[in-house]
């Protein structure tokens, strides 16, 4: 089974993209409606099984649409304990495992979104990667998600929509030296 595995979903991680800061209402519904459709198109019409995880204590934000199949996942620690981690400069590292046991079905192929893009979904497709599954993170639906939406490569249907060459040619390198060793990032660019 295909799944989608959408990190932390609440409204304390939704709303940290400063982007919404800035909006209208409307741009605010505009924009929750662009990604709920990106995970209807890229994901849930391609009958991935789609899992939100969230911290212990949290709800699903209310502009997150959760479908009727599915399924809310919890992370081992709550948000008050993540704060108390970094609070005391002690990384924390969630347990991948613990939420990959509760995904339904075997997993063929794994798909992570959510928050943040450059610690707890990095670190959660890291793992996965690690204990052999066929992982790749959807960059688009990060914390990146206001940055991508609005270019004119950007599709609602398929990922990755990122423009390469909008980076210039000498940050082009930079980028793809990051991700040469992380195989659950998007390798093929040209």
């Amino acid at each position: 089974m295909d799944h989608f595995v959408f990190l932390f979903p609440d409204k304390r991680h939704v709303y940290a993209d400063n982007a919404l800061a800035h909006m209208d209402t409307c741009g605010i519904l505009e924009y929750f409606q662009q990604f709920n459709e990106c995970i209807q198109k890229r994901y849930s019409d391609k009958n991935f099984q789609i899992n939100h995880v969230l911290m212990r204590g949290d709800r699903i934000c209310d502009k997150i649409y959760r479908r009727k199949d599915d399924s809310i996942l919890f992370a081992d620690i709550s948000y008050n304990d993540m704060l108390t981690f970094y609070k005391t400069n002690k990384n924390y590292h969630i347990d991948t495992k613990n939420i990959l046991s509760q995904l339904s079905g075997n997993i063929d192929r794994l798909v992570v979104g959510g928050y943040l893009l450059s610690d707890c979904v990095e670190k959660f497709a890291e793992d996965s990667f690690d204990l052999g599954l066929d992982v790749l993170v959807d960059e688009d639906l990060t914390d990146l998600f206001s940055r991508f939406r609005k270019s004119r490569n950007f599709k609602t249907n398929d990922y990755p929509t990122f423009n390469l060459a909008s980076l210039g040619y000498y940050a082009i390198n930079d980028y793809l030296e990051y991700r040469k060793d992380k195989p659950w990032l998007w390798q093929t660019f040209f």
